[in-house]
């Protein structure tokens, strides 16, 4: 008997002594079921006994197909402590602490329902009924989750409270039927959406015109806020948000997604950042400004504060895109890098060099020259540096790499001016401003500036090289020009090496193409106005086409 009463209990789950063993003592059996150690709930009649290993497995199994469940067969069926203590110990991993009266939220209708409020938050609003349906969870059980998930302050419901609109999707309609300049058209239309919508006509603006307020109450007693969290409450974009808290006369420090609020906490932040830059210009050639995680215009002024004090040295410089800082020792860096040959403006090419900068930049090349890490000769007009110590170089290869590399970099300056006057100058049937044609010629302007020193530079840089190398050959550069092309032939010449000879040809052909380009886009502008006014105009159309190929321009 035993045996039969621990075998009902431990394989179906359940005893059922007014059934089965009515004849037997309560306390008897109840003794064999607190010997099998196992925990168990009673009936409301205290005459079946269940096992709460079991009744676990059957909600669990039943919470994995299901959105929620209904434990109300087991209220009604078991004694109240007992469905109190069933509560206490659900299983987890199964059902979440969202509930209802008898319903409960299982993990799989919380994940479709976040995923069902994400959504919304894209449409624009949260239809109530449509997703209980959908989900086949209880409405009173959706609230829970939209409470828990949804700030309302964020939006505003309609009527009949079934449909949450967010405020961006409400906003976004009203400014677009503010476009409209007939008032009564306007008034008709707003009327025409509140209707759409089951909201109070005058109720859309004030609601969230209110909720504004709130929000912006409990912003002003925050020490820092999450900006992605208060864009969706808002329904904001980033640049609206920040006219508000402007607005809310906050001061604010953005750190990533945060935005800190405390004035206390903004130096703090202000001076940490600081004494970072400090310890990234001792190790950095430059700082970028956008690898912090506040905006590039705070790390510009907090470097231009640490300037001011003293506290940093460098310049600012645009690389393509990005504004980065240069640091001493990236100056420094370019500056060794460059060794056989840089003007300070060729290391910051297209910027104009204020006093200051110019100051710094000598400063750090004396202290090379004075140190003899750089030797040559210094041109005060130019301000060019020209080395003159053959024993950096380790052979003649190497000279030949250093004026490559320098003749590429000036016709990859060339190359890049020419593309901004090609997209102008290419335009079909379009007018060239004047905007555009400044353009042009201050692009010509400074390259022709430019291109005279440059030349200068490597043409002193191929004698210089030509000399040193000759003299190690035991031969001076008078005395190499009066021998044969056949004695020549054994020996190394710098200036007549033929990658020489067609790298400084290159260099050259620029100057000439930008001389031309000065010279003859005028007439290019002029004749693409006459085929504008008359595209029938073959004439013009040829003299375009010329000019084209003649400048290289297709």
């Amino acid at each position: 008997m035993e045996y039969e009463i621990v075998n009902d209990f431990q394989k179906k789950g359940s005893v059922n002594f007014d059934k089965k063993f009515d004849f037997l003592p309560n306390n008897l059996v109840h003794k064999i079921i607190m010997e099998t150690k196992q925990d168990f709930l009673l009936s409301k009649t205290g005459k079946i006994y269940y096992s709460l290993k079991k009744i676990h497995n059957d909600i669990s199994a039943e919470a994995a197909k299901y959105n929620q469940i209904d434990l109300k067969s087991y209220r009604s069926r078991l004694k109240d402590e007992h469905f109190i203590r069933l509560i206490k110990n659900l299983p987890e991993g199964y059902l979440t602490h969202f509930r209802k009266g008898t319903f409960w939220l299982t993990n799989i209708g919380k994940i479709k329902t976040v995923n069902e409020i994400e959504n919304s938050k894209i449409v624009g609003y949260f239809d109530l009924n449509k997703i209980s349906e959908k989900l086949k969870i209880q409405k009173i059980l959706l609230m829970d989750v939209l409470d828990y998930y949804i700030d309302f302050r964020s939006g505003q419901w309609n009527k009949t409270k079934e449909i949450f609109y967010y405020s961006k999707f409400l906003k976004d309609k009203i400014d677009k039927i503010n476009l409209i300049s007939n008032e009564a058209e306007k008034d008709k239309k707003i009327e025409n959406l509140a209707k759409e919508l089951n909201i109070d006509k005058n109720h859309i603006i004030t609601k969230i015109d209110e909720n504004y307020l709130l929000i912006g109450e409990e912003i002003k007693q925050r020490d820092q806020i999450k900006i992605s969290e208060y864009l969706e409450k808002t329904g904001m974009e980033y640049e609206i948000f920040l006219e508000f808290l402007n607005d809310l006369e906050i001061n604010f420090f953005r750190k990533g997604d945060l935005m800190i609020l405390n004035p206390k906490k903004i130096e703090e932040e202000k001076n940490n950042i600081k004494l970072n830059l400090i310890e990234n210009s001792k190790s950095s050639n430059y700082i970028s400004l956008g690898n912090f995680d506040v905006t590039s215009n705070l790390i510009k002024n907090l470097i231009y504060d640490l300037k001011e004090d003293g506290k940093l040295r460098g310049i600012f410089y645009n690389e393509g895109d990005e504004l980065v800082f240069y640091t001493e020792r990236g100056i420094r860096n370019l500056m060794l890098e460059n060794s056989f040959l840089f003007s300070f403006q060729d290391l910051f090419y297209e910027k104009e060099l204020t006093e200051p900068e110019l100051s710094l930049i000598r400063d750090i090349f004396n202290d090379l020259f004075e140190k003899k890490k750089l030797k040559g000769k210094f041109s005060e007009d130019t301000l060019t540096f020209e080395s003159e110590d053959v024993k950096f170089a380790k052979d003649y290869n190497t000279f030949l790499h250093e004026f490559e590399k320098k003749v590429n970099k000036y016709i990859q300056i060339f190359n890049n001016e020419f593309l901004k006057i090609k997209k102008i100058l290419v335009k079909k049937d379009e007018t060239i401003f004047p905007q555009e044609i400044r353009i042009i010629q201050d692009s010509i302007d400074k390259l022709n500036e430019k291109y005279i020193y440059w030349r200068e530079g490597l043409e002193s840089f191929v004698r210089r090289v030509n000399k040193d190398m000759l003299d190690k050959q035991g031969f001076t550069v008078k005395r190499f020009k009066s021998l044969t092309f056949e004695k020549k032939d054994e020996i190394k010449s710098f200036e007549e090496e033929p990658e020489v000879y067609e790298s400084l040809e290159s260099f050259k052909s620029w100057g000439r193409l930008f001389n031309e380009i000065e010279s003859k886009y005028p007439n290019m502008i002029f004749y693409k106005k006459r085929l504008i006014k008359n595209p029938e105009d073959n004439d013009s159309e040829k003299k375009v086409n010329e000019l084209l190929i003649h400048l290289n321009l297709i």
